[in-house]
């Protein structure tokens, strides 16, 4: 305990007393959202269920995990990226049959990065660098531009619109 209390001061910049309402409130808010999902299952025999567990930790974590993104990428200036669960990416129209994250903003094709440019369905490192390569000889003013680039035709370009911006 003593550790998460300085490792909470360090990183927050706050005295100790601060730190333990930081760790407490925290501790409540966790307590409070898993809590919704215990309680149904006090008094059942699902408690004793470990596949109903199981199930409970893995909704947990993946909330967790989704919160931690959702912050993260507020504190970053890159695009925030969301997964689709497996068993929707082959059955969703337009989704990500290739498993790489869905941008959630879209993507300035004139200020991206090839990382970022990738996140793009139906962009991959080759097609990336031509369109980084295409922005530096003219800045792109439409989405139409895009067309310019080797290896992207109507098709194409009405499969990434959604996820580029163009200023």
């Amino acid at each position: 305990m003593r550790h998460l209390l300085n490792t909470l001061q360090s990183h927050l910049h706050v005295t100790r007393s601060e730190a333990s309402f930081v760790g407490l409130f925290t501790a409540l808010i966790v307590l409070g959202s898993i809590g919704q999902y215990i309680a149904p299952l006090i008094g059942s025999t699902e408690l004793h269920d470990h596949e109903a567990i199981a199930s409970l930790i893995d909704t947990l974590a993946r909330r967790e995990q989704e919160q931690h993104e959702m912050v993260r990428g507020r504190m970053d200036s890159t695009p925030t990226v969301m997964s689709e669960p497996s068993s929707n990416r082959a059955s969703t129209p337009g989704g990500s049959s290739s498993g790489k994250p869905l941008p959630r903003t879209p993507i300035n094709v004139n200020k991206a990065s090839s990382r970022e440019l990738e996140l793009i369905p139906g962009i991959g490192p080759a097609m990336a660098q031509r369109i980084i390569d295409r922005r530096r000889v003219r800045a792109f003013t439409s989405a139409e531009d895009l067309l310019d680039v080797k290896g992207i035709g109507e098709k194409t370009l009405e499969k990434i619109r959604p996820y580029i911006s163009v200023p």
